[in-house]
């Protein structure tokens, strides 16, 4: 949208109802579709042509003098700079209107899509378009009529890199169509632009959220040719930044926007813009661009954002000021609220998964217990049958199979107890204290038997020593009971060593598991117990620790300070004995908050100086001594940090 070059006095249109700047527009669509070298639809500016979508969109960035490369906050960044797109959290719908001259209306719709690990995805499709703009001859005659539109399509990618960086590119697709009095001509282009976006952290405290955007718009210019015509667009660069200040304790924001742009064959332009955001819900701007000054608002509500501003474009001055409107709709979770439903899906896939093989491990024991007591009670071994089918039982008390061969094993228990009453009634006066001890041992050994099947060692020592108080010579008991012991001590010894080794390796989880199993083996020991569950704590503290002490380290050789202060304060908590823990919280703490300042005293700065003398005659060792001497004097010096630091490094290179 602009001024035809000199080739327009070839033709002289009229059009019906419509200003001097809508006059020269169309007098451009007319001779770009008769073949004219002026272009559609492009402004001729300083010595080169720009894209009609050069102007920008989106209520909210006109609305602030198109200002918008470093912070673009909306579904338009895939037009602003791509660069920005990891920076939203949300799936989002922006749609943008204005008004122009001749029934003329420019739109756009977007949407991004940022996901958790792949970056951020976006498309938007730009569109201005007039339709039916009658034109005349010299003498009023209408001779014919005209329309035009213009669409750019674009496709975007963003994402974060390391250091604060995130890069993007988007690739358009621009079609031109014409309508000359029912003849058609059309063409299509197609480029791409790639943009930064760079937060940096070293800043100082009040220039924290302080972020930069690069933008090199056609880094492969578009090619368009409609008829005879064929016109390039030119690349354009353009660097902005932009700063958020909080305004006391409140939600209340105060945010300022500057953007350079330079174009092939075009003068620097300048774009500044300020919003002030109430409570995160109504916004004011004022925006200056190109000579131009314009004015906005918007209104915020949970997901919802409307924005408008008014204003006139910067390229024709003929164009009367018009109004703009954005609709902005966030919807779906954050990338941390799916973070955190991923969190909590793995971990209950983990408990089903321990909850599947729990089952199938009964079910197995189960299974065994059956095949084992029908072997016992076909070979007429009652006792043993019914101890594994009520073994079986109690572990699913509804299994129909272990219910009817209990019954049957308890029927041929009570048969065989039944024959032996009828024999011991023969012998009752001589025999009856030894029935009586017979039948007691026999029940406690019976008892025995089925906690120790059942992997209950302690519950069977208690049944088979109760035995051995009313048969203290007894040799079955004192079998079992040894037995027993000696299993019981083996497999804890076993236990615990492998666990002690799992642990000795690092392998934290796999050391707690033989722990669980030890303590399901010495669920009746409450010392065992306790001195199990302190290990298991002991254990877990030492993971923890070490993940902290680890990712610490990471962040400290990162530069990332403030978070590795966060990670050794997490080791710290769980080991604060450890001076080397300590001593990386002492120096990532130093260095998160170090700051140019004076030597506080000149015995300091000759301190420095001799430290730096012997730093250059690579006597490391005793240059560190001193730095570390004058930085308990001055420990945030940034002069003596970066020199120890330096030096630590030639030590470890050396």
């Amino acid at each position: 949208m602009g001024v035809c070059n000199k080739n327009t006095s070839r033709i002289r249109i009229a059009v019906t109802g419509a200003i001097k700047a809508v006059v020269l527009l169309v007098t451009c669509l007319a001779l770009a579709v008769m073949g004219t070298p002026a272009g559609g639809w492009a402004q001729q500016a300083d010595g080169g042509y720009e894209s009609i979508f050069s102007y920008g969109v989106g209520a909210r960035a006109l609305g602030l003098g198109g200002a918008y490369i470093a912070a673009p906050s909306d579904a338009s960044a895939v037009y602003w700079n791509p660069g920005g797109l990891d920076y939203l959290t949300r799936k989002s719908v922006s749609l943008f209107y204005s008004t122009l001259p001749l029934d003329g209306q420019y739109n756009f719709v977007g949407y991004v899509h940022p996901t958790v690990s792949l970056g951020t995805f976006g498309v938007g499709v730009l569109r201005v378009g007039t339709d039916h703009v009658k034109v005349a001859d010299i003498g009023g005659e209408i001779t014919g009529s005209l329309a035009f539109a213009q669409t750019e399509f674009l496709i975007a990618y963003g994402r974060k890199l390391p250091y604060n960086v995130s890069l993007g590119a988007s690739i358009k697709i621009e079609q031109q169509d014409f309508q000359f009095s029912g003849a058609p001509a059309s063409g299509r282009g197609i480029g791409a632009d790639i943009g930064l976006v760079y937060g940096p952290e070293w800043m100082p405290d009040f220039l924290q959220n302080l972020q930069f955007g690069v933008i090199v718009q056609n880094v492969i210019p578009p090619i368009l040719k409609v008829a005879e015509a064929q016109q390039r667009e030119p690349r354009n660069y353009k660097f902005g930044f932009a700063m958020p200040f909080r305004l006391s304790s409140r939600a209340d924001a105060l945010t300022f926007y500057a953007d350079f742009e330079k174009g092939e064959n075009k003068a620097m332009k300048m774009h500044f813009g300020a919003e002030y955001a109430y409570q995160g819900g109504a916004m004011l701007r004022i925006g200056y661009n190109e000579n131009q000054v314009v004015f906005g608002a918007g209104i915020a509500f949970k997901t919802l954002q409307i924005d408008y501003s008014y204003g006139s474009y910067s390229f024709s001055p003929e164009f009367p000021q018009n109004h703009r409107v954005s609709i902005t709709l966030a919807f779906g979770k954050t990338k941390k609220e799916i973070i955190e439903l991923a969190k909590r899906r793995r971990e209950e896939a983990i408990e089903a998964e321990v909850a599947q093989r729990a089952k199938f491990y009964r079910e197995l024991e189960i299974k065994n217990n059956l095949e084992a007591g029908k072997s016992f009670y076909q070979r007429g071994d009652y006792w043993e049958a019914y101890i594994k089918f009520t073994a079986a039982r109690d572990l699913d008390p509804n299994n129909p199979e272990a219910n009817l061969w209990v019954k049957r094993a308890d029927l041929k228990i009570k048969e065989e107890e039944k024959r032996r009453e009828e024999e011991s009634k023969k012998q009752f006066a001589e025999n009856y204290a030894a029935q009586q001890r017979k039948a007691f041992i026999e029940n406690q050994l019976r008892k025995g038997m089925a906690y120790f099947n059942a992997g209950q060692y302690n519950k069977a020592l208690t049944e088979w020593k109760l035995g051995l108080e009313r048969d203290p010579q007894n040799p079955k008991l004192k079998m079992w009971v040894e037995k027993t012991q000696n299993q019981i001590e083996k497999r804890i010894r076993d236990l615990r060593r492998q666990a002690e080794i799992l642990a000795n390796r690092g392998k934290y989880l796999e050391a707690i598991d033989k722990l669980s199993e030890l303590k399901r083996l010495g669920a009746e020991d409450k010392n065992l117990q306790a001195r199990v569950d302190a290990e298991m704590t002991r254990l877990q503290k030492r993971m923890n620790y070490e993940e902290s002490y680890r990712r610490g380290v990471t962040e400290y050789f990162n530069k990332n300070y403030k978070a590795a202060m966060q990670f050794f304060q997490q080791a710290l908590r769980l080991d604060p004995t450890n001076e080397k823990v300590r001593t990386y919280y002492q120096k990532a703490e130093a260095r998160a908050n170090a700051r140019e300042e004076p030597f506080k005293t000149e015995e300091i700065q000759r301190s420095y100086k001799r430290a730096v003398l012997l730093y250059a005659r690579r006597q490391y060792k005793a240059a560190l001594e001193i730095l570390q001497k004058i930085q308990k004097l001055q420990p945030y010096n940034k002069q003596i940090l970066k020199l120890i630091d330096d030096t630590e490094d030639a030590m470890r290179n050396k």
